[in-house]
């Protein structure tokens, strides 16, 4: 959802998407299960993280998920008529980036 959001919006690729990974390997990274956030169906809602500035500032936060019904009524082939309209990403090596791992 990230690297979506952010790919090629500032410059070439996505630095928001390392900074996702990044964040996951934090000691004071906090996961969407300690914000008490879930989907009606009871799952974690994975897309909602969080990190502390300041030690203990986001003790006692918890929050709800409303999900809207406004995509509902929409056909599977509709859906995937409109996804295939966006190409997907291609991924761009530049020099100063991370090592790669398949290779």
């Amino acid at each position: 959802m990230t690297q979506r959001a952010f790919w090629n919006l500032y410059h070439k690729g996505c630095d928001e998407h390392y900074l996702v990974h990044k964040l996951w390997t934090c000691k004071d990274y906090l996961p969407c299960d300690h914000f008490g956030i879930t989907t009606a169906d009871g799952k974690n809602f994975d897309a909602f993280m969080g990190i502390e500035l300041k030690p203990g500032s986001l003790q006692g936060i918890h929050g709800a998920f409303h999900e809207a019904d406004v995509f509902g009524e929409l056909l599977p082939e509709d859906v995937e008529k409109f996804n295939a309209a966006f190409p997907a990403l291609v991924k761009q090596y530049f020099p100063a980036q991370w090592i790669r791992q398949d290779r």
